[in-house]
């Protein structure tokens, strides 16, 4: 009897299916990878060559997207094979792969000097298929998060971003050394397996690697499929299940790749709305009736507030009003230690709730002010932080508020800020201005700093909003400044700012009254900048710092000190 040489092992379909596997795999890699290494030279330069970031990310998406599809088109023909045809569905683990992963082991170490007889799927081709199912599965989950964290942060804690991004790259490090290490190996150094190029095996080889499945087609004991009319008939209750299936699976895609535009601008429209419905008043609340007014006690009567203003008074942003008064650049005079005073000289509380939470502040009727109270934010801030805030900078335009970064916990306001809680580790195009700049800080770029402040009290102004004074501010062009920020070791821009005031000098009396005592003397600070005055299109280019006639003075950075930051830092 004349036994067949070759045997069939994949069809066209499989073979298919598995090189759009491969393909979108290898992609997802190459473009995954630099993203995760993000700083060192040779991702930088991979993403360079790839076109840029953007390009980079897009396209890893795209290939997540194909990869998506492929995998519900395998469980349509998965399922189909399964309920229509019959066919075993042999990848399915069993107590009999324990076995033979033991006496594969003993077989490699010279224990059994018999290979072990393996069915069509072996343990190993097994666990690379479930490797695969779990990781494709993680690799999904993790990656909408990330994709999506607006929505994702609505539902679960914060706290679930950054986790995600650490399994989502640890699982993607993991699946291509895997493939590089192992599968790699297996199939095509240890010994070249071309089944998955010409879909055949040889007699030799499937003695080899599959002698249970090749003793079973040469018994003839391997189940038939079911006749024709009984496929026919499964058919039919297939096709609307495999509907269904399909259907379920493919709104889910759909959804997973336009659920959420992650364009800056959109997303922060959603952020702003959801904000803007917190600070509206509706009518008719509380607030809108009420009928006496007294101060911050009056918050606290009747439970209303009670716990809340132990908060503010021992907030650092309400000891800072309390002791310095309400003039930013002023309070930068008074060392911080000093800053500890909740009264003022008379015994009063100095802080009015209502110069914050009031829509509309009337100093001489605060009752009409109290009906106007909503959720401080915005405008509010503006009427103490004005100084050197410009409304058209390119946070405004939009339509961040103050609060958008300046968020506060019991009115404790988080007054430092950093540009990373909203733009990513790799904001630009140009790889090398990401991993060539990272001891810049963002804002020594990107917010002009080519000017000096003169603040002056013995010339005050009075709010007309507030019913308070504040010194003029006099702005003068002067070449830009730079120094050393220590903690992150970071290059930040400052300006200077020049006080006028007397050496007794009282800043609540001051805001007060307006009036300051004689002997003005003079008082100098480098203010780091902020980032409330970056513009689109005006960002410091390569020649302002790099060029012939660039301004950039490094000698004033100290590079010993900067140097010795840098190597504590980093522990070196």
């Amino acid at each position: 009897m004349n036994q067949p040489q070759h045997y069939l092992r994949f069809s066209i379909a499989q073979r298919i299916e598995h090189w759009v596997l491969v393909i979108s795999f290898t992609i997802l890699g190459v473009t995954g990878l630099p993203q995760r290494y993000v700083g060192q030279i040779w991702a930088e330069t991979m993403i360079e060559a790839m076109g840029g970031i953007e390009f980079v990310r897009n396209v890893h998406r795209y290939a997540a997207g194909i990869l998506l599809l492929l995998s519900i088109y395998h469980v349509i023909v998965v399922a189909y094979k399964v309920i229509v045809k019959q066919v075993e569905w042999s990848m399915w683990p069993r107590l009999n792969d324990a076995k033979n992963l033991w006496e594969m082991f003993a077989y490699n170490i010279g224990l059994n000097k018999i290979h072990p007889r393996m069915p069509r799927y072996n343990f190993e081709e097994k666990a690379e298929y479930w490797s695969l199912v779990w990781g494709t599965a993680l690799m999904a989950l993790t990656g909408f998060m990330l994709w999506n964290p607006i929505i994702t942060t609505k539902l679960l804690p914060g706290s679930f971003i950054p986790a995600a991004k650490t399994a989502h790259s640890a699982e993607a490090l993991l699946a291509v050394l895997a493939i590089i290490v192992w599968h790699m190996y297996g199939v095509h150094l240890r010994k070249f397996n071309k089944s998955i190029f010409i879909g055949m095996l040889s007699r030799q080889e499937m003695a080899h690697e599959h002698a249970l499945e090749l003793a079973q087609i040469d018994a003839g004991t391997i189940p038939p499929p079911p006749s024709q009319a009984e496929q026919r008939q499964r058919l039919r209750l297939f096709i609307p299940l495999a509907t269904v299936i399909t259907l379920i699976f493919g709104v889910s895609l759909y959804l997973f790749l336009t659920f959420e535009d992650t364009a800056p601008t959109e997303a922060l429209a959603a952020m702003l709305d959801n904000q803007a419905e917190s600070f509206q008043v509706a009518e008719g609340t509380v607030h809108s009736g009420l009928t006496s007014y007294q101060g911050p006690e009056s918050c606290a009567t009747e439970g209303c507030h009670s716990g809340e203003l132990d908060n503010i008074m021992v907030a650092k942003h309400s000891q800072r009003i309390a002791a310095t008064g309400p003039s930013p650049l002023v309070s930068r005079l008074f060392e911080k230690e000093k800053v500890e005073n909740k009264e003022d000289q008379d015994g009063n509380v100095t802080l009015d709730c209502l110069i914050c939470h009031a829509e509309t502040y009337q100093p001489d009727d605060l009752l009409a002010s109290a009906r106007t109270i909503q959720v401080a934010g915005g405008q509010t801030c503006q009427r103490c932080h004005i100084d050197g805030h410009s409304a058209d900078n390119v946070h405004a335009e939009v339509g961040l508020s103050c609060i958008s970064c300046h968020t506060s916990q019991a009115h404790e306001i988080s007054m430092e800020t950093t540009c990373e809680s909203c733009h990513n580790a790799m904001p630009h195009d140009n790889p090398l201005i990401n991993s060539n700049h990272q001891r810049l800080d963002c804002r020594t770029c990107h917010e002009r700093n080519d000017y000096r402040l003169f603040v002056d009290v013995s010339q005050a102004e009075q709010n007309v909003e507030t019913g308070l004074y504040r010194p003029t501010v006099d702005t003068q062009t002067a070449l830009p400044s730079y120094m050393w920020q220590s903690e992150p070791p970071k290059i930040v821009s400052v300006i200077s700012v020049t006080v006028l005031a007397p050496t007794d000098f009282d800043p609540i009396a001051f805001s007060k009254t307006g009036q300051t005592g004689d002997s003005l003397q003079e008082q100098s600070y480098d203010l780091t900048l902020n980032g409330h005055n970056v513009f689109r299109d005006q960002a410091q280019q390569c020649d302002d710092c790099h060029g012939p006639d660039s301004q950039f003075d490094y000698l004033s950075l100290n590079l010993e000190a900067s140097l010795s930051a840098v190597k504590e830092k980093e522990g070196e």
